[in-house]
């Protein structure tokens, strides 16, 4: 039996109704569990270091959690070595049982902070400390990238550039053939390779319309339009239509303020996650082997931008420093890179001007969705970079990607005279090691 307007209604009403409640409750039990997880990271930490279990259950915390709460090793491994690890990271052990850090990203954090020594540690977490009123503005992933380049600079210049060398090294590619003469591929490829291999195939995708709204009743997914763009590409390398040798084309966004041997820059890959950093001996080599667009900022401020505000068209250059400013959709929560976005003015023309200030890299779903049948309202701080959303009084902001953590302000010098230790010379707490961990 067919179901009338009204009825349709009613049951939509129904389910939104239900849905509040559904939001307002998962948000309830989120903040619950995260709550529950980081008292279980500091019970643990506490039975741990004093030998409770062993003598109340005559079986050491470790296999106690196996037996008698069925976790893996993996898990028991990771809440053992946080519950060390936050010892040396207050802060951050603060923000986490402030619900301000979800356990999934303290994690990861303990992860990267486990091979510092003591003293990187409560450098890194001074860090973490300078930074507290920005952890609200980095979108989850990207405070974690924050944390990787900060630790980067801790672990010093050799160790960076000898963990590029072996990715590097590493790179591989395996084809599987069927007996159909079909075949599967896998590989895995550092960072450089990445961005060399995936410009060169998006470009082909571009130039053969991919870009382009599909006609009625035409599906392409982008995986499909990647896999012929390669197709073409080494259709034309075998058919000798090549110009030799290419030059890779890759874009590094450089900060003026903040380029190190072991961070010089970002390097941008057409894939979602946050970027890769390269050190500057990277860059050098990419310098001479590669064709570069260096993108330069001060601060979060592009400094490539156009005086023709008004032209018909973003200017290229304009178009190239927002697009470097963003790196992606910078819509809260979405991961899509820059390639998938589209620049978006914030204020429509002809009232809108082409400035950085008024423009903003969207994907065209969160365009069409989130921006026009949702009504959220965007605006750029030009000097930060920080966009923020706004709906029916939620305000949420986040900061440009690649923003750091920023470093507590100098302490005054100790009246004894005697300076501080410098960090790196005393060894790392030993912690067992599961290497089977991806941390």
């Amino acid at each position: 039996m067919a179901v009338g307007t009204e009825d349709r209604e009613r049951v939509g009403e129904a389910t939104a109704a239900r849905g509040v409640g559904a939001l307002g409750e998962l948000g309830r039990l989120l903040e619950e569990r995260n709550r529950l997880d980081a008292a279980i990271v500091e019970l643990v930490g506490e039975l741990h270091a004093a030998g409770v279990a062993e003598q109340v259950e005559g079986l050491p915390l470790d296999l106690h959690l196996a037996a008698a709460h069925h976790l893996t090793g993996a898990e028991r491994w990771v809440l053992i070595t946080a519950s060390q690890v936050l010892r040396h990271l207050p802060v951050t052990a603060g923000l986490f049982n402030d619900g301000r850090l979800s356990w999934s990203q303290v994690r990861r954090i303990v992860g990267r902070a486990r091979d510092l020594t003591v003293e990187d540690r409560q450098v890194l977490d001074g860090r973490i400390g300078a930074s507290v009123d920005d952890i609200d503005g980095f979108d989850p992933d990207q405070l974690l990238w924050a944390v990787d380049r900060a630790a980067d600079e801790l672990a010093g210049t050799r160790r960076v550039r000898a963990r590029e060398r072996r990715a590097e090294r590493a790179n591989f590619l395996a084809v599987q053939l069927a007996f159909d003469g079909r075949s599967r591929w896998y590989g895995e490829f550092d960072a450089v390779s990445t961005a060399t291999a995936l410009n060169a195939i998006d470009r082909r995708v571009h130039l053969d319309g991919a870009g382009r709204d599909p006609e009625p009743g035409e599906q392409r997914p982008l995986a499909t339009a990647r896999a012929d763009a390669l197709i073409e590409v080494c259709a034309q390398s075998l058919a000798g239509t090549g110009a030799g040798r290419a030059r890779p084309s890759v874009v590094i966004h450089c900060d003026l303020d903040r380029v190190t041997e072991t961070a010089a820059g970002m390097l941008e890959v057409n894939a979602p996650g946050y970027l890769p950093t390269i050190c500057a001996a990277t860059l050098e080599r990419l310098a001479r082997d590669a064709d570069l667009q260096v993108v330069l900022f001060a601060g979060a401020r592009p400094l490539a931008v156009s005086a023709k505000v008004n032209a018909k068209d973003i200017p290229k250059d304009v178009r190239l420093a927002v697009r470097a400013r963003d790196l992606g959709d910078r819509f809260p929560g979405s991961r899509a890179p820059v390639g998938w976005t589209q620049i978006h003015h914030i204020a429509a023309r002809p009232h809108g001007t082409h400035v950085p200030e008024n423009l903003v890299c969207l994907s065209k779903a969160t365009h069409l969705r989130q921006v026009h049948r949702y009504g959220w309202k965007i605006s750029v701080d030009g000097d930060t970079g920080e966009v923020t959303i706004q709906r029916r009084g939620r305000v949420y902001r986040r900061l440009p990607p690649g923003t750091h953590l920023r470093r507590p302000p100098p302490q005054p010098a100790a009246s004894n005279g005697n300076a501080p230790p410098a960090p790196g010379d005393d060894p790392q707490l030993p912690l067992d090691h599961d290497p089977d961990l991806p941390f």
